[in-house]
């Protein structure tokens, strides 16, 4: 994929956007793709042009039959076929750069993107090759990327951050700019969890301020920002080196591990360690760990773990396994299976001064006394990579406890990890995970309590973290399935910010059984955000919620709510919260006084740090529930102000007299609180969704005649649930464009 702009200027004559070009005088030391964007006019008929790369490096000039679907700058560069030869180079109207036809226009030069310092020049006849500037020539962006590391051994989880990009025309362009990522990872495959939407599932793409990839294979990566506005476009390159494992760890420093002489499939050179039919992971463990070591277990063996895999002061240490195992439940691959059928504790456990660690590809068949993972004290760089556990009474933990210091977080990555049935009895108990991560993230894992234990994802501090494309399901029915807060400031004077929560699926639905056991009702609040905690010392603040699709629970709730926003500066966008009750589209009759379905609660934080700058746009919502207190918007708390709702659809038809109750205000807020406009009227009217009630993600399209297409507000998204442009495609309610 070319990189996704040609920057430009607006021109002080024409107030159009123009090109900048420079006159290159060689190109010498320059890494094409990287350093310039070569393009060739190929010397045939325009409509036989191959859109590919040829064997020069050139990009043919190619005719579209359809873009639909297709992202401008980012899936395609879009040129304009000048057939006259006689315009300037120039951005037209319509964003396309035009060109000569083919085998025309001598004056017509290769075009190449430059990273030095040019000039503007005036290009003309004599002038074989023109640049353009990086970096805006007088936009209103300037992009700013920080890559956590740029090079390690795969599989390398780097951390993405471009939350310091400056726009003259935002205060806040971490919100109202649109963020797109190009891993250069053409071959990381799909998602296998999270929202199963076209636009949000390539592993090679990723889309707001913060996040992050794990690139799996050796090789040298382009990574590629591009940040729009709408009108302006920037693009700003990092390059990423990812070393070989076979070649970092060489040799001695690999140690392969079999009970039973099974050494197939292991990395040439290795040290081969036969156990002779010792099971035990942990004592042969305890014997080779080290420093920037390799051990693999044999695969096709079944282990035992008797104790902790206990790692102190280890830098560069990696596990995983060799030849072939269990199968990965997500993607291919095998696994090394361990049973640790006598452990009361965890599998895997850090105590201080690691850094740089892997643990990868095993499966963990758990006990009710048995952890999988659990960092402590000051840990940086851990990759949890395709780790699963059942039947653990907790999953994974990464916590320094009250008065800790955030560094122990840093860089933490959970990759396509699984936990199921967290088994410590319905009355409480665990987490599914309960990990903090700074410039971490938690990235396409599959997390099910089946209705055990607490909450089924807490983070106790998110800095510059991102969590995508998950799969979360069941926790507690008393617990909440998310809940994002923080240390207590008084301890420790850090805010949870700049994070980013999307793509995610919540699944809160019943019915679902696991070793003989039916879940009949599941939580009821799906993401809490700040709260304050039992001291009101937690703080949070500058995150983002956008593209989540919940399931809310199918038997008798007291209250569904997609979320519960309790603190400063969040944007909720582009949700669905399907909250269909009951196993038909009939009105569904709850039991409880106090039932509803709300999408966003947002209220008081209890910090000191009054909720305000709250933005709700374009969410969708469905919901069953008989005659109920049912708000769309539901702001509490003398404190929380500015808080703007808008393009928003909620359609409730069996509601009752809150039909037209689109926010509602209690608890000391008043209306001064918020700006609500171009909502649902009346809960009650049919939205004209493709199918009522909607139970897939296409049936949350608006059809012709829907009183949501041309009637939202302008506000700062620039993309629907699907990824889908909203540039140009006119103002329009919900998450979904029509």
């Amino acid at each position: 994929m070319v990189p996704a702009c040609y920057p430009s200027k607006i021109s002080s004559t024409t107030g159009l956007r123009e090109a900048v070009v420079y006159a290159l005088s060689s190109v010498s030391g320059l890494v094409r793709w990287s350093d310039y964007i070569p393009v060739k006019l190929v010397a045939s008929a325009d409509a036989a042009l191959e859109g590919r790369t040829d064997a020069g490096g050139f990009i043919p000039m190619d005719m579209l039959s359809s873009n639909t679907g297709l992202r401008g700058w980012v899936d395609y560069l879009p040129v304009y076929v000048d057939n006259s030869a006689t315009d300037a180079w120039a951005i037209t109207a319509t964003g396309f750069i035009p060109y000569a036809p083919s085998g025309g226009g001598s004056s017509i030069p290769d075009f190449y993107l430059n990273l030095s310092s040019p000039v503007n020049v005036t290009l003309g006849t004599t002038q074989a090759r023109g640049s353009l500037l990086v970096g805006g020539g007088g936009g209103v962006i300037t992009p700013s990327v920080s890559a956590a590391r740029t090079s390690g051994v795969a599989p390398l989880y780097v951390n993405f951050d471009a939350t310091g990009t400056t726009s003259t025309a935002s205060t806040n362009p971490s919100h109202e700019l649109f963020f797109a990522w190009d891993f250069g990872d053409a071959g990381a495959g799909n998602w296998a969890n999270g929202v199963q939407s076209a636009g949000l599932t390539s592993k090679n793409a990723a889309f707001g301020p913060v996040t992050g990839h794990v690139f799996e294979t050796p090789g040298t990566y382009v990574v590629n920002l591009i940040v729009m506005d709408g009108v302006n476009t920037e693009t700003v390159p990092t390059t990423i080196t990812v070393q070989d494992p076979n070649t970092v760890y060489a040799g001695a420093n690999t140690i392969c591990i079999s009970h039973s002489g099974n050494f197939t499939g292991a990395p040439s050179g290795a040290t081969q360690v036969n156990t002779a039919g010792n099971t035990d992971m942990s004592a042969a463990f305890n014997t080779y760990k080290g420093s920037n070591k390799r051990i693999l277990f044999c695969k096709a063996d079944s282990w035992t773990c008797s104790a902790p895999l206990t790692m102190t002061n280890f830098n560069g240490l990696y596990l995983g396994g060799y030849g072939t195992g269990v199968a990965a439940t997500f993607g291919s691959g095998t696994m090394v299976s361990v049973t640790p059928s006598a452990l009361d504790n965890s599998v895997f456990r850090t105590t201080n001064g690691c850094s740089d660690l892997r643990i990868c590809n095993f499966k963990i068949a758990a006990n009710s006394n048995t952890y999988a993972v659990s960092l402590n004290d000051s840990i940086s760089q851990a990759l949890i990579y395709k780790v699963e556990v059942r039947g653990c009474p907790s999953g994974f933990d990464a916590y320094p406890g009250g008065g800790g210091t955030n560094n122990v977080f840093d860089q933490h990555c959970m990759y396509e990890c699984l936990i199921d049935n967290v088994d410590s009895g319905s009355g409480g108990g665990g987490f599914g995970v309960f990990c903090g991560f700074v410039r971490g993230g938690i990235l396409g894992c599959y997390f099910d309590n089946c209705n055990y234990g607490e909450g089924t994802l807490r983070v106790p501090y998110l800095d510059r973290g991102h969590i995508n494309n998950n799969y979360i399901a069941r926790p507690n029915k008393t617990k909440n399935i998310v809940k994002i807060h923080s240390f207590d400031y008084t301890q420790v004077a850090l805010y949870s910010e700049k994070f980013v929560f999307s793509a995610n699926v919540m699944d809160l639905r019943g019915g679902y059984s696991y070793n003989g056991t039916t879940v009949t009702e599941v939580g009821e609040s799906s993401i809490i955000i700040g709260s304050g905690g039992v001291g009101g010392g937690e703080r949070v603040r500058n995150g983002i919620v956008e593209n989540n699709y919940t399931y809310g629970c199918r038997g008798n709730p007291k209250r569904l709510v997609f979320s519960s926003i309790n603190c400063p500066n969040m944007t909720i966008r582009n949700n669905i919260a399907d909250f269909l009750l009951g196993a038909t589209s009939a009105e569904y009759v709850g039991t409880f006084v106090d039932r509803g379905a709300t999408f966003c609660t947002v209220g008081t934080s209890a910090t000191g740090d009054p909720t305000i700058g709250v933005r709700i746009y374009n969410n969708s919502m469905y919901c069953n529930v008989d005659n109920s207190t049912s708000p769309m918007v539901w702001i509490t708390g003398a404190d929380t102000s500015q808080v703007e709702v808008k393009n928003n659809i909620s359609y409730q038809p069996y509601l009752g007299a809150w039909a037209d109750k689109i926010v509602y205000v209690g608890n000391g807020a008043t209306v001064a609180a918020y700006t609500a406009s171009n909502n649902t009227v009346n809960q009650t009217t049919n939205p004209n969704f493709t199918a009522i009630p909607p139970v897939a993600l296409a049936d949350w399209k608006p059809n012709t005649g829907s009183y949501a297409i041309n009637a939202g507000a302008t506000v700062p998204v620039l993309r629907d649930f699907n990824n889908a442009s909203r540039v140009g495609a006119g103002n329009h309610m919900g998450a979904v464009l029509p």
